[in-house]
């Protein structure tokens, strides 16, 4: 966790700009990148044909989750998209708790750098 290397491959590129495209109301673009990585995964055009904006948010959270299970991605995508407290159970009720979607700076990167320091968070 103290590397400062971050390493994206394709499809994170492509749900991305689904994403981004989606924020913006291009809605065609979205599912455009959305439907590259289902050819990709289904091998079949079109895979994805909602038109909404929150269905198509949700199927790109649905293609995150497949495509990158075990990668530690899903965390960030949940608060990115603002969904982190319908998703997560444990943090059911739990909305207005101090720092509750942030980790600890770890111990080994506090005793590297002296120019950081833990803050308050409460769990």
């Amino acid at each position: 966790f103290c590397s400062d290397i971050v390493m994206y491959r394709y499809p994170d590129v492509l749900l991305f700009d689904a994403e981004i495209c989606c924020e913006e109301n291009d809605l065609d673009g979205a599912l455009a990148s959305l439907n590259q990585v289902a050819q990709r995964a289904y091998g079949e055009e079109d895979y994805y044909k909602t038109a909404s904006k929150e269905d198509i948010l949700d199927d790109i959270l649905t293609e995150r989750l497949k495509e990158f299970c075990g990668e530690g991605k899903i965390w960030w995508d949940y608060i990115r998209m603002g969904v982190v407290f319908d998703r997560v159970a444990s943090l059911e009720g739990k909305e207005n708790n101090k720092n509750i979607l942030l980790w600890p700076v770890a111990q080994t990167a506090l005793n590297l750098n002296d120019n950081l320091e833990q803050t308050e968070i409460e769990y």
